[in-house]
């Protein structure tokens, strides 16, 4: 069996593995099959917090419960939920029954369960080392360490203890629990040959957009000390997240919505706009006054009053060709106009399946037009694009560093490799125009806009206008 346990006190609890699963509440666990010598573990996470709750991240040396006088190999991160403002960092040596361990407990801000930080768990013949957000908060060298022999797995579980002393009394009010794993890294042991000279080389990345279910396994033990019993019922992989929950039995479940890793997004280059309620991802924007055009995706109908949605239809060198679809449908990626006094979007429940696959237009002449529900952050050489408004048609610019796309956006993307700039001509801004537009009245009659890509009906004013994919001069 594989678990990770704690004395009563002493903050490690003696092993003794329950058969009955009798308890009223399941928690969640995941674990590596490999087990590695040496290496650096790093994972982005929102933790869970609830008194009397334990949300982790660890290190394990499979068997070190048994009580045969093998060493007992394990390094910790630990959320307890009692004070998600800090986190504890452990080492635990000895034996079954007669265990070291080291506790230290260091400030979190923002708390661990309300932002995504960077945890990193270093682990080499002569040193463990903890950092948060790539700083150091614990460097421990020799002693202990000489004693984490052989190898260990890479884990993570939400559980609650019942030693009042460690966690604090348990709030099952404040159930179910989630822990939120955006990504994990796991790097090698090369002493001097990584990145910049460093240590650690990195070996692979999960970013959870499925589970794989040859790097990991799911924890169904419990035991004596555990308010829970573990289960594959609570773990989640779905949402671009490893979700782990802590819940009443019977009651295993997961809704979503999924918290946005914003900080994340902005060290990618990117800020979420005003109009997405981080909170709750819920989506609205009110244009005031002139036409507003940018893309969007919902989880929902789009609604259709004052505005005029338009997809992909072809790309012809530098030009977009975009038709205009009179009835836009949830989780598809359009490029709107927005007409004055118009509100779009509505508050989303916390219902909304954001895991719904995002339909998009196929490729498309080595393109293809994507939507994303929870935003998305890309390097520059992945070739993504926005299209946005701003009283102007216009695709952004991949940056040379990253970009970040907001939730409920769409973007183009290239799809058959080489150069993946789409237009010439740049605004001032950093835009650039689409000024060829193919949008179709129901009648079947082509659509006239002016130069700030706004729909009229017939030009009434001498000028440059749109129509039928050209410019016209009207005289």
């Amino acid at each position: 069996m594989k678990q990770k346990l704690h004395y009563l006190f002493t903050l490690v609890l003696l092993l003794t593995v329950s058969t009955a699963w009798a308890k009223d509440f399941t928690g969640g666990e995941v674990y590596t099959k490999q087990e590695f010598q040496y290496g650096k573990f790093e994972a982005r996470m929102m933790m869970a917090a609830a008194s009397g709750t334990v949300s982790s991240m660890f290190l394990y040396q499979e068997g070190s419960e048994i009580p045969d006088g093998r060493p007992w190999v394990e390094v910790d991160l630990e959320i307890l939920g009692k004070n998600p403002g800090s986190f504890q960092s452990n080492i635990i040596t000895g034996k079954a029954g007669a265990q070291k361990t080291s506790e230290k407990h260091h400030a979190l801000n923002p708390a661990s369960d309300k932002a995504f930080h960077t945890y990193a768990i270093e682990w080499t013949p002569n040193y463990v080392r903890w950092t948060v957000d790539g700083v150091e908060v614990r460097k421990t060298e020799g002693g202990q360490v000489l004693n984490l022999t052989g190898t260990q797995g890479l884990r993570f579980n939400l559980w609650s203890s019942e030693s009042v002393a460690w966690v604090g009394s348990f709030d099952e009010s404040k159930l179910p629990i989630f822990q939120f794993i955006n990504w994990v890294k796991v790097y090698r042991y090369t002493p001097g040959a990584g990145s910049d000279g460093s240590d650690f080389t990195l070996d692979w990345t999960d970013d959870f957009d499925s589970f794989n279910s040859d790097r990991w396994a799911k924890g169904d033990w419990t035991f004596d000390g555990n308010r829970v019993d573990l289960t594959d019922k609570n773990v989640y992989c779905k949402y671009g997240m490893m979700i782990l929950a802590l819940s009443p039995k019977g009651q295993e479940n997961f809704n979503g919505p999924v918290p946005i890793d914003i900080d994340e997004s902005t060290q990618a280059g990117g800020v979420i706009p005003s109009d997405v309620n981080t909170a709750t991802l819920n989506y609205a924007r009110t244009i005031t006054g002139g036409t507003d055009a940018w893309t969007v995706c919902l989880p929902y109908n789009p609604p259709t009053t004052n505005l005029a949605y338009y997809t992909l239809e072809s790309v012809s060198g530098a030009t977009l060709n975009f038709t205009q679809v009179t009835s836009p449908v949830a989780n598809t990626p359009y490029l709107v106009v927005a007409s004055a006094n118009t509100n779009v979007g509505t508050a989303l429940a916390t219902e909304v399946d954001f895991s719904a696959a995002i339909t998009n237009t196929g490729e498309i002449d080595g393109y293809v037009f994507k939507g994303t529900l929870r935003g998305l952050a890309h390097g520059a050489s992945e070739g993504k694009y926005i299209l946005q408004g701003n009283n102007k048609w216009g695709v952004v610019l991949a940056e040379k560093t990253s970009v970040y796309i907001p939730p409920f956006r769409a973007y183009i993307e290239k799809s058959n490799g080489g150069d993946a700039r789409l237009l010439d001509t740049a605004f001032s801004d950093g835009t650039t125009p689409i000024t060829n537009i193919r949008t179709i009245n129901a009648d079947g009659t082509e659509q006239w806009f002016d130069l700030n890509g706004r729909r009229i009906a017939q030009p009434t004013k001498k000028g440059l206008y749109i129509y039928n994919n050209k410019k016209v001069l009207r005289k």
